[in-house]
């Protein structure tokens, strides 16, 4: 009787949770759902059962039972897995599974000193806290995105402006986020337009509220933008949409020569729909729409639930779950600089230091040995004992001001 090695393909990878198993196919993302029971699940234990290989020997008789070649032909239509006659080939094969391996663990990173710094990917800097609106979301619309805020009222030193650009300009980042208060308030707005005319491979983009923009008595700073190709004018309109307001906003914008986009941070299906009718009607072409959560609105956050379908749409790569395993990926290796010079990974969580007191470099380890934004996964109930815990997103700021351990329908 003849036997066979059946296997599963080395980009293949496997979750399981407690009632079904999931093969997937990195490459492709093709995938088989199986239940815990019944032959397909065993002969599927029995190959994850050698150290290091998917890889299992198997009888001719077991292997073309029923059950079992029908599972197998499965494997095969999605590319997941084979078999081969073991006469076939002189020698045992060897099919690694994936495995993640970090070459730099956080322990490791305690020697690396400066090197730290080549960890930072994205810093947002807040000039200045000075503002005169008065905006509804400013109370808590910071937890949850990249905005404006008047945690303070002070105003970052340039010089301290200038040494964050520097080491930025020696890291992977591609960009800088400036916010305030209003960031036309800084006092060395013309002086720091100079600096970032002279830092070509950096983007910088000025958020700010759309009422800054409307409120500006003396529209010659926005004149200064034109100019400067590095620099991109991210503006937040927040609630109710009202055309002849934007319209408004639009000449000023565009009598300036300024490139901009318009960021609307909406709150119902109401404030979203107004605002594709208006961006149609004045054919903006640079928008995003963004949901801002408040104790009002939870109905409307169960629309940014995920489900199976959602999240298997993803179509992830073993590059994408690998990440998804060890880092949070909208918070790893990001840093907020306040104008006082406090420095937050997150705004949910206690500041790290003080950018005037301490080294960078010393502020970056903290949050590597004591952080919990940069490594916050997926490791918790109910997504811990879910077999899509990889598949989806990290978990974000939204979950942590809803009050929820994730945004899901599955669990």
């Amino acid at each position: 009787m003849n036997t066979y090695w059946l296997y599963l393909e080395p980009y293949t990878m496997v979750f399981s949770e407690k009632e079904k198993s999931l093969i997937y196919n990195t490459l492709s993302s093709e995938y088989l759902q199986i239940p815990n029971s019944g032959k397909a699940y065993s002969i599927l234990q029995r190959i994850l059962s050698s150290p290091d290989i998917y890889l299992l020997k198997i009888e001719e008789d077991e292997l073309f039972e029923k059950e079992v070649i029908a599972f197998v032909k499965n494997l095969q239509s999605k590319f997941l897995g084979e078999y081969i006659a073991c006469h076939m080939t002189t020698r045992k094969p060897v099919i690694l599974y994936p495995k993640l391996k970090l070459l730099r663990s956080v322990k490791n990173m305690e020697t690396m000193g400066k090197d730290i710094l080549a960890y930072l990917q994205k810093i947002v800097i807040q000039i200045t806290g000075k503002c005169t609106c008065q905006c509804s979301v400013c109370s808590y619309a910071y937890k949850q995105i990249t905005v404006c805020n008047r945690l303070c009222d002070k105003e970052l030193d340039l010089d301290i402006l200038l040494q964050l650009i520097t080491i930025i300009r020696n890291t992977s980042a591609k960009s800088i986020d400036i916010i305030g208060g209003n960031p036309f308030f800084y006092s060395s707005f013309e002086k720091m337009l100079e600096v970032i005319k002279l830092t070509p491979m950096l983007q910088f983009n000025i958020k700010c509220f759309s009422e800054h923009i409307i409120t500006l008595t003396d529209c010659k700073v926005l004149s200064l933008l034109k100019n400067i190709p590095n620099i991109h004018l991210q503006i937040q309109y927040v609630g109710n949409v009202f055309i002849d307001y934007l319209q408004e906003l639009q000449m000023r914008l565009e009598n300036c020569g300024v490139r901009y986009g318009i960021e609307f941070l909406i709150s119902s299906e109401e404030q979203y729909s107004q605002a594709i009718d208006i961006c149609k009607a004045l054919s903006f072409s640079q928008y995003e729409m963004i949901v801002l959560l408040n104790e009002k609105n939870m109905d409307f956050a169960k629309q940014m639930y995920w489900d199976e379908e959602d999240i298997l749409s993803l179509n992830s790569s073993k590059k994408d779950i690998y990440r998804r395993q060890s880092i949070n990926t909208f918070d790893f290796g990001k840093i907020i600089v306040l104008a006082n010079g406090d420095v937050y990974s997150n705004m949910n969580f206690d500041s790290l230091g003080n950018i005037y007191k301490e080294d960078i470099s010393a502020i970056l380890l903290k949050e590597l040995e004591e952080g919990k934004s940069w490594f916050r996964v997926r490791n918790n109930i109910p997504c811990n004992d879910c077999v899509y815990q990889w598949f989806c997103p990290s978990p974000s700021n939204y979950e942590i001001v809803a009050g929820r351990l994730n945004f899901c329908s599955i669990k």
